[in-house]
């Protein structure tokens, strides 16, 4: 490690209790307080440094090349003393707790030399993403207004973070017991340590013969532990994304000033929340280990790619192809997104056709590796199953049935089924639903509108035959409210702008 400054199990990052070795159901607090030991040798070369913590610590002194901790005598460490280390061996440390009541705290203190590389490699780590900021700005020209919605995107995540859990930034989470998130970071981690084994094939396999969690995100968040280590840091550098996508996709379709507004309300004050419409619900499922955060994003930064009214003058091969890649990724994490990603690589495909019939190409083997799961399945498992095993979460399925509906309602399915799609008390969402529709059938369209009435409409077909509420509704309402804001600010609020201009004008003649 580089660094030794620890004093609880989150903070020391031991990964192993986010294994299915210690999968309790409601085991929130029980595996907090689960008995560990740590065990340090530091090199000769740290020597005038020294070791301060509280707790069962041992020490002891050894010649460089004795391995053989069994016959090294320990001393026992004093809470009010520190160990100095300035003998020519090297300094073995030896500590465990049992439990809350018995916590270990250990600091080590590096000697200046020491200090200054570490400083050093804080200072360039600093100028290069200094230099990246200031020559991604100046390339991209960005507004005031855009670097605004950059900072707030990051300092709203940040803030989310620290109020619910700070442990993701300065730890290591550990997932509740029996929860998928938890599955997602064993798979995840088993990916890793069986690419470090070289058994590429298991790697690849990802935990399953043939999926039945969510397939995509387990590689997502080993790519992110091959680079961040024991953290889930990639998953939360992704979660900007999401409100800056929001901003160029309501930017395109209204104006600059009001997306800016619309922006801090996602961000900031979620009064749109029951819509799909707060950050804190994405950073929240990010938190959980859950794949919908990263398939929204995706799909909503497709979406703003494509509302861009030069979308059509700007696209290359490469750009079809990573669209497309991106979307059949999407799918890949979250496979009740397929209407939606389904519908937005048609579209890729009638503007390849438009533009180049060669482009088609490009943006077939990007949408082809929707297959991966299927060919997963075929291989391991010999299943034909084209996504996963998800025959139990059909609402006409015995097993989901027995396993979400309460036996006061059985003979009241499908009603079931709607109050939990749309709760009473959100009895506005099926006035805003009422309204895009009647919106779409009598005004004007064009192919963006087309795009996401049809994608809502499917996402909420997905929803009345499967889980039906909470963040399985997410992009359905989300995709709901796009379009709400769309019908609303460019007819309604027009319209009676101009009729009291009208208005005005009348009075003043």
């Amino acid at each position: 490690v580089d660094n030794i400054n620890f004093k609880s199990r989150e903070k020391l990052r031991i990964n192993q209790i986010n294994s299915l070795k210690y999968n309790l159901a409601f085991d929130k607090d029980f595996r907090r307080e689960l008995p560990y030991y740590v065990l340090y040798d530091i090199p000769v070369n740290y020597k005038n440094s020294f070791v301060c913590g509280t707790g069962n610590i041992y020490y002891a002194f050894s010649p460089i090349k004795n391995n053989n901790y069994n016959k090294i005598d320990f001393t026992k460490k004093s809470n009010d003393k520190c160990i100095s280390f300035n003998t020519g061996k090297k300094l073995i440390i030896l500590g465990y707790s049992i439990n809350k009541e018995d916590n270990l705290k250990i600091k080590f203190h590096k000697k200046y030399f020491n200090k200054f590389l570490f400083f050093l490699n804080t200072i360039s780590v600093l100028i290069f993403y200094i230099i990246f900021i200031k020559q991604f700005f100046v390339l991209k020209k960005i507004s005031k207004i855009e670097v605004s919605i950059f900072l707030v995107s990051i300092l709203s995540t940040i803030l989310i973070i620290i109020l619910k859990d700070h442990n993701l930034l300065t730890g290591l989470r550990y997932y509740r017991g029996s929860a998928d998130g938890l599955m997602h970071e064993f798979q995840a981690n088993m990916i890793v340590k069986n690419l470090m084994n070289r058994n590429f094939l298991e790697a690849l396999m990802g935990g399953e013969t043939v999926f039945y969690y969510m397939p995509g995100l387990r590689y997502f968040l080993a790519i992110g532990k091959i680079i961040f280590g024991d953290t889930n840091y990639l998953y939360v550098l992704s979660l900007p994304i999401l409100p800056m996508s929001l901003f160029y996709l309501f930017k395109n379709i209204t104006s600059e000033k009001i997306s800016f507004y619309l922006i801090i309300l996602f961000t900031i004050i979620p009064v749109f929340e029951n819509m799909g419409y707060g950050h804190l619900n994405y950073v929240h499922q990010v938190m959980r280990n859950h794949a919908e955060t990263l398939s929204i994003t995706i799909i909503i930064l497709i979406i703003s790619k494509i509302s861009n009214p030069n979308f059509k003058y700007n696209i290359s091969h490469s750009k079809l192809f990573l669209y497309c890649f991106f979307l059949s990724f999407a799918s890949f994490c979250r496979p009740n997104f397929i209407p939606t990603t389904s519908i937005l690589f048609m579209y890729l495909l009638i503007v390849s056709y438009n533009i180049n019939f060669k482009y088609i190409l490009s943006a077939l083997i990007g949408y082809s590796f929707i297959f991966i799961s299927f060919i997963h399945n075929l291989y391991f498992g010999d299943n034909y199953s084209f996504f996963t095993r998800s025959n139990i979460h059909f609402i006409f399925n015995d097993a989901f049935q027995n396993l979400f509906i309460d036996k006061e309602q059985e003979g009241n399915l499908f009603l079931n089924q709607l109050l939990k799609w749309n709760p009473v008390y959100n009895i506005h969402r099926i006035f805003i639903l009422i309204f895009i529709i009647y919106s779409f059938f009598t005004r004007k369209k064009n192919a963006l509108l087309v795009l996401l009435f049809f994608s809502s409409i499917a996402q909420h077909a997905v929803l009345l035959l499967t889980h039906a509420d909470s963040r399985y509704s997410y992009l359905a309402w989300l995709l709901t409210f796009i379009i709400f804001i769309y019908y609303l600010i460019n007819y309604e609020f027009k319209k009676n702008y101009k009729f009291w201009q009208r208005k005005m004008d009348s009075n003043l003649r």
